[in-house]
Formats: structure tokens, C-alpha cells, sequence
């Protein structure tokens, strides 16, 4: 079935305009709900926006859209560099997995409570300030998982990349309304799981300090943990 759908999205993207815009757009799509890797940054989007709506207020949206960003400008710079540097886009080496996954390990134990992330916005005496008092520890978190994500992320582009780079000298408009589609399908999915947080919370009645936020947290610390760790076996090819 996903063969068909696979086949049938590459298609489109070579047809006219406009459906070649929403095949783009569907790709940015499923390369965040089939991909597990991609999937380990929702449990972290919203163990994130819930707790810093909780310490200082701030709109959930607002906090989700910075960190799908932050995810794309990563991702975008990634496959920049590495094909400027002639290597396969998205491959940043052994050394760069090792520690963007030793990264996203201390993101989820930070969800957990277990060690302090100054730029999360949580933490107080020296590590609350400026960074901590905006939007910017959810820019960079959203940067370093679409940097440690990204190889992930180019396999599910490849065919939207390869286009993009086929017609950007004849048709550079198209080529960029395609990049900008799927980036739009990639984030759109961090955005909605993230800004519905509190609507979420409202509905089943949490509130900060229930049990059922609290069992929030616990998951999407322990899912983000697992997938960094997952990640660094990977890196050393342990699995």
C-alpha cells in the first residue's frame, strides 16, 4: 500500500505545478509520521512546550514553531555543507552522530528531570537569564534534532531533492516552492503536535503538577532517551 502511495507522490511531483507542490508537501509529511527516528521529536516537542507553558506562560505555538525551525535550518545547513564538503548529503560522520545522539540522550533525561537544560527555560539560580527566558532553547533543540535527524530525513526527500536539483537552473522558482512545501509538511507535523499541548491538557482536565502530566513527562523523556540512545548504537554500529 505505501509502495503505491510512494509511487504515486513521485509521480505528481513531475506533473503540473500545483501537484507536484502538494506531492512535496505530502512527502514533508511522511517523512515525520513513518519515520521512527523522526517520530522520537514529538514525545520531545511536547514534554518541552508543556513544561515551559507551565513555568513562564508562553504559547505553545509559538514554542512549536520555533523548534520546527530550528529542526529545518538544521537540516537545510546539513545538506548544504555536506554536499559543498562532495560527501552524500545528510552524512555528517561517525564523530557528528556520536554527539548530536549524545545531544538528543541529554534532551530526554532533561524531560525526565534528571539533569538541568539552561536553555529549556526550567531551571533557575544561574542558568535562567536572558536564554532562558525566550523562545531560543526551543530554536536549538529543534537544530540539534534536525541536525542528528537528518540522514533520516534525506531519505524520505531524496525524491523532492533530486527534482529540486534537476530543474533549479531553468526553473528556479518551482525548484524553491518545492523545498519550501516540503519543509512546510516536515515542520507542519512538530507545530500541530506541539500547539495542541495545552488544548490536550484542558480536555482531560491535567494540570502541571497531575499525575497524567506527570506521566506525560516520564513517556516522552523515556522515548526521546531511548531514541538518542538508539541513535549513538547506530552511530557506532552496535545495531
Amino acid at each position: 500500500m505505501l509502495r503505491e502511495v510512494f509511487v504515486a507522490l513521485t509521480e505528481l511531483l513531475y506533473s503540473a505545478p500545483v501537484p507536484a507542490l502538494a506531492a512535496a508537501l505530502a512527502w514533508g509529511v511522511l517523512s515525520m509520521i513513518l519515520s521512527p527516528c523522526h517520530l522520537v521529536s514529538i514525545p520531545l516537542i511536547v514534554g518541552y512546550v508543556e513544561k515551559k507553558v507551565e513555568s513562564d506562560g508562553s504559547s505553545s505555538v509559538t514554542l512549536s514553531t520555533v523548534f520546527a525551525a530550528g529542526m529545518i535550518l538544521a537540516i537545510a545547513l546539513t545538506g548544504l555543507v555536506t554536499g559543498l564538503l562532495g560527501r552524500i548529503v545528510g552524512d555528517i560522520g561517525t564523530t557528528g552522530y556520536i554527539v548530536l545522539s549524545l545531544a538528543v540522550v541529554y534532551a530526554g533525561l532533561s524531560i525526565l528531570g534528571i539533569v538541568p537544560l539552561p536553555l529549556s527555560g526550567s531551571d533557575t539560580g544561574r542558568h535562567a537569564g536572558r536564554f532562558g527566558n525566550s523562545r531560543w532553547g526551543g530554536f536549538v533543540l529543534g537544530v540539534v534534532f534536525g541536525a542528528a535527524l537528518g540522514p533520516c530525513t534525506f531519505a524520505f526527500m531524496a525524491p523532492v531533492l533530486g527534482l529540486v536539483l534537476a530543474i533549479s537552473s531553468e526553473k528556479l522558482l518551482l525548484a524553491v516552492g518545492l523545498g519550501l512545501a516540503f519543509a512546510v509538511g516536515h515542520g507542519g507535523v512538530v507545530v500541530l503536535a506541539g500547539s495542541q499541548t495545552g488544548r490536550i491538557e484542558k480536555l482531560a482536565g491535567w494540570s502541571g503538577s497531575s499525575r497524567s502530566a506527570s506521566l506525560l513527562k516520564s513517556i516522552s523523556g523515556a522515548l526521546v532517551t531511548g531514541g538518542g540512545v538508539y541513535l549513538l548504537l547506530k552511530a557506532l554500529r552496535l545495531v
